[in-house]
């Protein structure tokens, strides 16, 4: 799960540098999300950069099934009965 966490994080920050590269690219436009609007059609027409994205966020899925595997490990797992607590006195008996 940590690693399909680290990779999901490290995921979200290439196709947010790639989106803000080729945005920083495009002709300066009034309207920012216009902008980014024609960074990401751009990457969507001219590369494979965001189809390979949207293929790598199945890690997102891969996650969840362990997390769903984990809760249920974690539901079936029978609670320890409390333990005795030792004083001292019972040890030199």
């Amino acid at each position: 799960m940590a690693a399909c966490s680290w990779r999901r994080m490290r995921l979200w920050s290439l196709e947010k540098a790639s989106i803000t590269h080729e945005a920083e690219n495009t002709p300066a436009i009034v309207n920012p999300p216009t902008q980014i609007a024609l960074a990401w059609r751009n990457l969507s027409d001219n590369g494979r950069s965001l189809e390979l994205f949207s293929r790598y966020e199945g890690l997102d899925a891969q996650y969840d099934r362990a997390l769903r595997l984990l809760e249920a490990i974690q539901k079936r797992r029978q609670p320890n009965e409390p333990r005795k607590s030792m004083k001292r006195n019972d040890l030199s008996e």
